[in-house]
């Protein structure tokens, strides 16, 4: 996910945030309340994490990536880009496996 499409998924999710709570202001105070914490604010936590994930993901390809790049000669070919990326995906999926995301 690049930098631009980050900020617009940040801005969707504080736009919903407030027009869900600017919906909530002429509400009963006690149903508005329970509407909030039970439904709307599990929603927009929802959605940061989903960016946040997204994110992580991204940047796990792109170390992955680069990993592959590195600790070769200045120039290599594509063939041995793929075989570096192929070994670093490994490496990098070997370490993570008992990790809980």
């Amino acid at each position: 996910m690049d930098f631009k499409t980050a900020i617009g998924v940040i801005n969707v999710i504080k736009a919903e945030r407030e027009r869900r709570l600017d919906r909530l202001r002429d509400e009963d105070p006690d149903i508005s309340y329970d509407q909030w914490l039970f439904t709307d604010e599990p929603f927009v936590n929802e959605m940061c994490l989903m960016l946040l994930v997204a994110l992580r993901h991204g940047i796990e390809r792109s170390l992955i990536s680069f990993a592959a790049r590195t600790n070769t000669a200045s120039v290599i070919s594509r063939s041995q880009y793929q075989q570096n990326l192929v070994k670093q995906q490994k490496l990098f999926g070997n370490r993570t496996a008992g990790r809980v995301c």
